[in-house]
């Protein structure tokens, strides 16, 4: 699979290494070496707005539709868990704009536009 079928502008690099998150129409996640050029999947299901924790060793994604969840993963895809859930409250996560610095995540949320949410997640080392 080459990259660029992969791209997405939501794309970011890792903070410690050369590794690029990307994912394609179906949201699945990848992760890419540039080096190599060879894609690996990281999460075959629907996700938004993947993006790493300061350490390079975490991921965070939110999921589309009625689950309502902001979700972390390892780096290798593993310890896949529930950071945050919204099931049943008015209005969406927003499918873009998730960000972290280590000690928050920051989102959007289509409930009214201009909201702006903050949350604190302990992070797993």
């Amino acid at each position: 699979m080459v990259v660029s079928n992969l791209a997405n502008p939501n794309s970011n690099w890792s903070p410690t290494d050369r590794r690029i998150i990307v994912f394609n129409s179906q949201q699945k996640i990848w992760t890419v070496d540039p080096d190599d050029g060879q894609p690996r999947l990281l999460l075959d299901q629907d996700a938004y707005s993947p993006r790493w924790d300061p350490s390079g060793k975490r991921l965070f994604f939110s999921t589309p539709g009625p689950d309502q969840c902001l979700y972390s993963i390892a780096d290798d895809g593993t310890g896949k868990r529930i950071v945050a859930r919204f099931i049943g409250r008015r209005g969406t996560i927003g499918p873009n704009g998730l960000s972290t610095d280590g000690r928050f995540l920051y989102f959007t949320w289509e409930e009214d536009l201009g909201d702006l949410w903050t949350m604190d997640v302990q992070l797993v080392r």
